[in-house]
């Protein structure tokens, strides 16, 4: 973790200057570092972005490293006007090793009012002096802090920051260099030919939305990197990859060439905003909304999107660029998304055949998977339960962007020999189930899930003639502010088993 620093800077708007780089042995000598221990070289997210060649990453090497060294390196960015609309930043309380010391200090010149917050860090302050010059210095201080978590399935931001901004005002905080959103001839008659052979307008948005998530490369590139701007749309489309804002304002463009309508909203990196706090920098991804009603569209430039609800950031603020104010995303529940297979079986020595009731819905539902091919799309739903040889749809009883509901015949080979008379069946998987959801007492962060689901089977089989059960699982049920299951196998009166 400490063998190397990496600077990433844009030399158009940044200039890097270092100030010192030495380690401090533990017996006391100290080795500068030489001059081929600094090395710039491209940042990776840039690699295939030819628009953004020029940024550069100043990687440090730490030379003399021994247990008890001390490494010091210092060094400073000075940032010209226009890389962001107003001054600001966020940091990072933790590192990926424990910090025995930690100080932030922000100065602002007379006049200027520093609006901060700090999440995840409870009773922490920041001290405020006085300077010289009429300005203010304000000072972050924390000791004895652990390294980054890193656990899975956090939400974004779990960790503790500091957010700060010279500003409290929003339009200004977030206005970007006003241009023509002109799109390249090529796509504009792409645009109509589209509308002319899909009549429905849900089909042409999708059409439309998987035109930029999918055929329109995306990069981890975001404002803290390249600063709070967006290249003109037709060098967007020209070179064939985009930033997520870029990808946003190139959807809204083409959505509007077909004649719809669509809101900018840039959604937090957490759970909400600092509202107080102007910046670009509290943004994570950017979603377009359709329609104003109690059920609007939202639709995703980034991302494979089955129907139009914000999976990915359902519950969380976001901030409305087209109307300049805030507004909560809509939440969503278990019962919403989910994948529910129930029916009867028979099982014999030499296979297993029945009937199922099979039902995908929400995030789960992969539309255009499963209008173009429903049993190939059902049969892998079916096989993360349990080994399939062989599906059928016998009636499709329900197929939206939202769920797809239908009736399946379904073979396959359960059984293997033990000897003695005994034949053992693994037992059917639970899917979508990974142990960072179940093993809460390793965690340090909360769980997030993209959506809360229900995954549940119920079967009853019938064995063949001669066939009985010989060993049972234990009901089970297990429920908390988490979650809950439910499990169990056994046999009925009439000898068929009923499994859940």
């Amino acid at each position: 973790a400490l063998g190397e620093t990496f600077i990433v800077y844009d030399p158009a708007f940044q200039k890097l200057e270092l100030l010192g780089a030495e380690t401090t042995m533990a017996d006391g000598r100290k080795v500068p570092a030489p001059a081929n221990a600094f090395n710039e070289v491209l940042p990776f997210a840039a690699h295939g972005c030819a628009d953004f060649s020029g940024l550069r990453e100043m990687v440090v090497t730490h030379t003399g490293l021994e247990r008890g060294a001390v490494v010091d390196l210092k060094y400073r960015i000075h940032t010209a006007p226009g890389f962001l609309p107003v001054f600001c930043g966020s940091e990072p309380l933790r590192r990926d090793f424990p910090v025995d010391r930690y100080e932030l200090a922000i100065e602002v010149p007379a006049g200027v009012d520093l609006a901060y917050e700090i999440r995840g860090a409870a009773g922490a302050t920041m001290l405020e002096t006085a300077e010289p010059q009429g300005g203010k210095r304000h000072v972050l201080r924390f000791s004895g802090l652990p390294p980054v978590a890193h656990d899975l399935l956090a939400p974004p931001q779990s960790e503790p920051f500091i957010v700060f901004s010279a500003s409290r005002e929003w339009q200004r905080a977030l206005e970007l260099p006003a241009g023509p959103a002109v799109l390249p001839a090529a796509l504009r008659e792409r645009i109509a030919r589209l509308k002319t052979a899909l009549a429905a307008p849900a089909d042409l948005l999708a059409a439309l939305q998987r035109i930029v998530a999918g055929e329109i490369g995306g990069g981890a590139l975001d404002a803290a990197t390249i600063g709070w701007r967006a290249r003109p749309l037709e060098r967007v489309v020209q070179g064939n990859y985009a930033t997520r804002l870029e990808k946003a304002l190139l959807l809204q463009a083409m959505l509007k060439e077909a004649g719809i309508e669509a809101e900018l909203l840039a959604v937090a990196a957490g759970s909400e905003f600092a509202p107080g706090v102007a910046t670009p920098l509290q943004m994570g991804d950017f979603l377009l909304k359709v329609g104003d009603g109690a059920d609007p569209i939202f639709v995703d430039p980034s991302r494979e999107q089955g129907g139009f609800f914000p999976y990915a950031a359902q519950g969380l603020s976001a901030w409305n660029l087209s109307r300049g104010a805030l507004e909560a995303l809509p939440a969503s529940d278990w019962q919403r998304n989910g994948v529910d297979v129930s029916g009867t079986a028979q099982l014999g020595a030499d296979g297993v055949s029945g009937t199922l009731t099979v039902w995908a819905r929400g995030s789960f539902q992969r539309y255009d998977e499963a209008a173009a091919d429903p049993a190939g799309f059902l049969s892998g739903l079916l096989r993360k339960f349990f080994p399939l040889d062989k599906a059928e749809v016998k009636k499709l009883l329900a197929l939206t962007r939202d769920e797809i509901r239908a009736e399946v015949a379904f073979s396959g080979k359960w059984l293997k020999e033990l000897g003695g008379g005994l034949l053992a069946a693994e037992p059917p998987r639970l899917p979508w189930l990974v142990d960072a959801m179940v093993i809460q007492e390793q965690r340090q962060a909360a769980l997030a899930l993209e959506a809360p689901f229900q995954a549940s089977l119920r079967l009853e089989i019938e064995p063949a003639a001669g066939l009985k059960l010989e060993m049972a699982a234990a009901a089970l049920e297990r429920r908390n502010a988490l979650g809950f299951l439910t499990r169990g196998l056994g046999a009925g009166p009439d000898g068929r088993l009923h499994l859940a």
